[in-house]
């Protein structure tokens, strides 16, 4: 079940939710990953929040998870991170 979702993609499940809660899909057409000013991502999750019925009022908090979350990270982090998830994977495995 595992590897059936990993060949999900994106459009996918946009597709199947739309109709469902238009709402919660967004309708930016995610192909080119267009670049988006913090302010604007910051006003998309509490908006996509709030209309999920979720209590998201401090957009100080959503936008310092952004921050968190926009720094590039250097070449060590990720062979890193690439090294952790290498471990994960060995460990389900056996």
């Amino acid at each position: 079940m595992d590897e059936a979702w990993k060949e999900v993609t994106v459009r996918c499940l946009c597709a199947a939710w739309r109709p469902l809660w238009p709402e919660c899909v967004l309708q930016r057409d995610f192909e080119g990953f267009e670049e988006l000013e913090e302010e604007a991502v910051v006003h998309e999750i509490v908006s996509l929040g709030n209309s999920m019925g979720l209590e998201v009022d401090d957009d100080d908090d959503v936008e310092e998870l952004v921050e968190e979350h926009s720094k590039e990270l250097s070449t060590e982090e990720l062979l890193e991170l690439h090294k952790e998830q290498n471990e994960t994977l060995k460990r389900s495995l056996f």
